[in-house]
């Protein structure tokens, strides 16, 4: 059961506007699922990206190995890490399956939407500003790539069964199958920056929902990691994640748990 996570806006007894979070449960078959496991890097300039990636890229593992197991679809999206998977047969498969130049066209078409959209107010991006409380970039490719060279190698990559890709012809190509609808019921996002990479990558959140794909968050397994406290909005990290979780359901899509897919384990 996917207890799904939202926020409704409401009146109160006062007559007043407020968010009321709301839980679902929801069945579903995990082999109409999908996992898109987002820039979770061997390393990072950024301190506590690096951290995180080194705490979760376990737990990481053990949810995408059960996943696998009950036959969801497995998406590695490192950006900018191509070039060292470039034979491995997970990138060879995503790159036979991504769509084809018809379809690049028609889904170039729904990024500019889905970014007129921004600009429009559907997806206000909150006030999380990216702070930097490790070390200053140094080089100009670690702009996108942060410094990482590869996916975490906790991460076990399924040479017969997964997919590698940072681009959004084919990440999409995959997940609608060739065709402009998903063919999966749910696709699960996991990342370390929300409010960044798993957000506003071109194959990320605010594509994916406005283009009519249904999107999760596994909340447990995505965080904040570029925030500091310094900056807007001035609160402490566990009350910003808290605020952007929230902003989130209210806005983009509903958040799960790990636990809510499978009963977790221990790595």
């Amino acid at each position: 059961m996917l207890n799904q996570r939202k926020r409704v806006l409401r009146r109160d007894d006062g007559g007043f506007n407020d968010w009321e979070e709301r839980v679902e449960g929801h069945a579903y078959d995990a082999k109409r699922l999908a996992v898109v496991i987002v820039d979770v890097g061997d390393t990072h300039i950024h301190d506590r990206f690096r951290h995180w990636c080194a705490e979760k890229a376990p737990k990481i593992d053990v949810f995408a190995r059960s996943m696998r197991a009950l036959g969801a679809t497995i998406i590695h999206a490192s950006a900018g890490v191509m070039g060292y998977y470039e034979q491995h047969p997970a990138r060879l498969r995503a790159q036979a399956k991504g769509i084809g130049l018809a379809h690049q066209l028609s889904w170039h078409a729904r990024v500019w939407r889905a970014r007129r959209a921004v600009r429009r107010g559907r997806f206000p991006s909150p006030p999380f500003a990216q702070g930097y409380d490790g070390p200053s970039v140094q080089a100009v490719n670690a702009r996108r790539t942060g410094g990482r060279t590869r996916q975490h190698a906790a991460i076990l990559i399924d040479e017969e069964r997964d997919y590698i890709s940072d681009s959004a012809p084919e990440i999409f190509g995959i997940i609608c199958n060739g065709g402009s609808s998903s063919q999966f019921s749910q696709v699960l996002y996991v990342g370390g920056y929300l409010s960044g990479c798993v957000m506003w990558r071109p194959f990320g959140l605010h594509v994916a929902t406005t283009c009519g794909i249904p999107c999760l968050v596994v909340r447990d397994l995505s965080d904040i990691v570029m925030y500091s406290a310094e900056q807007p909005p001035y609160v402490s990290y566990d009350h910003a994640l808290r605020l952007y979780l929230s902003f989130l359901e209210a806005r983009v899509c509903p958040t799960i748990d790990s636990a809510d897919c499978v009963k977790p384990l221990e790595p």
